[in-house]
């Protein structure tokens, strides 16, 4: 009758490796319900801010232009819009650097605070005061947005009106920066637990 096989250990020079402790080794464990009720509305504000890229910021009368560029001889109807993302590849004398760049800051913004709260169901400590780097990127988005307001493409040919796009990205920047309070103090927003289980610690 055979021996029983011996548990076998691995040597190698300076340590000793055990193929049963690898069972031990602290893995990666993705849960949600890490979340508190301001990382998840981080989470789907940034979201929104990410989408809100893509929707129309601007707006163009094209009939309009036309009819007053050609004084009234010509009549047209129509219009074109253009989101954040096309301003990154759309050229023109108004369509400046700055355009570019405050769609880029809006974008990475929504990216990291969306990160910071994936991390944080993932139980992986990016940055320190993480409510604190969610509000700094809200806000930064905010004057982002605003420098669209006042720097539109277009210019006199062909003057922009506010889309709705805009009005998406301003209220999910408002939405991370509110949400950067709620997970400040996340037992404050808390839904109170059930009667029931209220009772039954008594």
């Amino acid at each position: 009758m055979a021996a029983p096989a011996e548990r076998t250990r691995v040597s190698v020079p300076g340590a000793v490796f055990c193929p049963a402790e690898a069972a031990d080794t602290p893995t990666m464990n993705f849960d949600t319900t890490r979340l508190s009720r301001g990382h998840w509305l981080a989470g789907l504000a940034a979201l929104w801010l990410i989408v809100g890229v893509f929707q129309p910021f601007y707006s163009f009368d094209v009939g309009r232009a036309v009819a007053e560029a050609s004084g009234g001889q010509i009549q047209a109807a129509g219009s074109i819009s253009l989101s954040g993302w096309d301003l990154l590849f759309a050229s023109g004398e108004r369509t400046n650097w700055n355009l570019k760049i405050s769609t880029i800051v809006v974008f990475i913004a929504g990216l990291a605070v969306l990160g910071l709260v994936l991390a944080r169901a993932a139980d992986i400590d990016l940055v320190s005061a993480p409510a604190a780097k969610v509000r700094s990127f809200g806000s930064v988005a905010i004057v982002a947005l605003a420098t669209r307001i006042f720097i539109k493409p277009g210019g006199d040919i062909f003057p922009a009106s506010l889309a709705f796009g805009l009005i998406i990205c301003f209220a999910a920047a408002a939405g991370i920066i509110g949400a950067s309070t709620m997970m400040e103090d996340p037992d404050r927003y808390e839904a109170p637990a059930p009667v029931a289980e209220a009772l039954a610690v008594r």
